[in-house]
């Protein structure tokens, strides 16, 4: 879920850049755009994330698709402090002692439902376009 959002966003950004003559390194770089990144882009793009209240569901997201794909290591443990619920299991154990493990990850309905719908405001919140600072199209120029 979280992939199919990061996709779609870069999607958008490429296709709302590409109108001002965006290079191929300029391309690269949104294809290759992490979260962080990309939060910060739509701030100066005009649609600031930081105080909306789905982001933290939104960072959620990421951790659980990254604990999913990598298994026990940073985003596991990053995904126990924020969201210890995770990861007891099917049987709702709170994790006591050890490290955190991929393994124990279980998503409820519920929660599937709040992070979906995290999504769904996201998109329902974005400007129809992005307003592109000055500063982008001299970055544009930096690269040609």
């Amino acid at each position: 879920m979280y992939h199919l959002w990061e996709k779609t966003l870069k999607a958008f950004i490429l296709r709302e850049l590409g109108h001002y003559g965006l290079t191929e390194e300029g391309r690269r770089e949104i294809e290759n755009a992490n979260h962080r990144t990309l939060t910060e882009w739509l701030g100066e793009l005009g649609f600031e994330l930081d105080g909306k209240d789905y982001l933290e569901d939104l960072v959620t997201c990421r951790l659980i698709t990254n604990t999913i794909k990598h298994g026990d290591g940073s985003s596991c443990r990053q995904l126990a402090e924020r969201a210890p619920e995770l990861l007891g299991g099917s049987h709702g154990l709170e994790i006591s002692f050890g490290t955190p493990r991929a393994d124990d990850l279980w998503i409820e309905p519920e929660t599937f439902e709040r992070l979906a719908k995290a999504i769904e405001t996201f998109w329902n919140e974005m400007p129809e376009e992005l307003t592109v600072p000055a500063s982008w199209y001299e970055r544009s120029e930096a690269s040609a």
